[in-house]
């Protein structure tokens, strides 16, 4: 449950602005459409709390974007620190480039991490995730196109955000918390006797 999250870490991760913060923890790379999101952050309102290792380009433009004011990176973290960081933010970034085939059919931990945090997902329109996150309206589904990405990074509302957020929550307490108990209770042990 939310309670093993340290909530007095929190100032660590908290920005002098009232812009909406979007969170992504994990593998960096040129496949989950970073460089695009680091680019954005440049020149737009928001702010982005950031942490992860993997492709080196990567790493090294989260380190060139962390001396601005609207983006902290925090290299590699553990689960729970990633959780930590990704409950301060408004949102959590999920998208995976279908340039990758096996993005296309990925159920990725960051849906599961958004439901049990209760914060909205951004992800790439065609992957397995689009239907799950429109027919729930926890969150926003774009294509892997930079412009399409900024679009929706300037029009956020908090009150959207937060609507989503609710039912990401929502979503997570009537489905998902016990979804692998009750897979192993009804279908799982079935299958073993």
């Amino acid at each position: 449950s939310r309670e093993i999250l340290n909530v007095n870490n929190a100032s660590q991760y908290k920005f002098n602005n009232d812009w909406p913060t979007v969170a992504y923890f994990g593998r960096l790379s040129s496949e989950r459409f970073h460089k695009e999101l680091l680019s954005l952050s440049q020149t737009m309102k928001f702010n982005l709390l950031i942490a992860g290792f993997g492709s080196k380009n990567i790493e090294e433009l989260c380190v060139s974007c962390s001396n601005r004011d609207n983006v902290k990176y925090f290299g590699r973290v553990d689960m729970k620190t990633g959780l930590e960081m990704s409950m301060s933010a408004d949102l959590i970034y999920a998208m995976y480039c279908k340039t990758n085939r096996n993005n296309v059919y990925a159920a990725p931990n960051k849906f599961y991490e958004a439901l049990f945090l209760g914060k909205p997902i951004i992800t790439t329109k065609g992957t397995i995730l689009e239907n799950k996150v429109v027919s729930n309206n926890i969150g926003y589904v774009i294509e892997e196109d930079v412009e399409e990405l900024r679009q929706l990074l300037q029009h956020l509302s908090m009150q959207d955000i937060e609507k989503k957020g609710r039912n990401a929550a929502m979503l997570w307490e009537t489905r998902y918390s016990t979804y692998v108990a009750n897979f192993f209770d009804s279908v799982y042990s079935k299958i073993l006797s």
